[in-house]
């Protein structure tokens, strides 16, 4: 998905979130675990361009898959059970299940709208095959 896409769902969902759990920093959390796990597509654009930082570049280089290598190590499904753990042990706490709500909607969305691998999004196959951009 696109990153404004991302924003409008993520202000959707986090508003839903904070409506229910009568929490404004739980919405706030949601909002922006929902956007800014994608900070990760910079580390990426980074290794793939060193040096060659140009905004259309950046965005173009994810839908034209110019990379070697993609790490997107914040967009991996076994960080959900760190997620779960997390709940588990702060007792629900509202701005914690607004990280991890904001999260697993993140990687939802990714996973059913972006054409990739269905094991795309698990970090230990990607791990499996080095990251190989061709393989995602």
């Amino acid at each position: 998905m696109k990153v404004h896409q991302h924003v409008l769902v993520s202000a959707a969902v986090g508003g839903l979130l904070g409506l229910w759990l009568r929490s404004p920093p739980a919405a706030a959390a949601c909002f922006l675990m929902g956007v800014l796990i994608d900070a990760d597509h910079v580390v990426d654009y980074a290794h793939n361009y060193p040096l060659r930082w140009r905004p259309r570049r950046f965005f173009d280089a994810f839908e034209t898959d110019a990379m070697a290598r993609i790490f997107v190590v914040l967009h991996a499904w076994e960080f959900a059970l760190v997620y779960l753990a997390l709940l588990w042990l702060t007792d629900w706490q509202p701005v914690v299940l607004g990280l991890a709500v904001g999260y697993a909607v993140h990687l939802v969305l990714d996973h059913l709208f972006n054409r990739h691998s269905r094991w795309a999004y698990f970090l230990a196959y990607r791990l499996r095959h080095r990251f190989a951009a061709r393989y995602f």
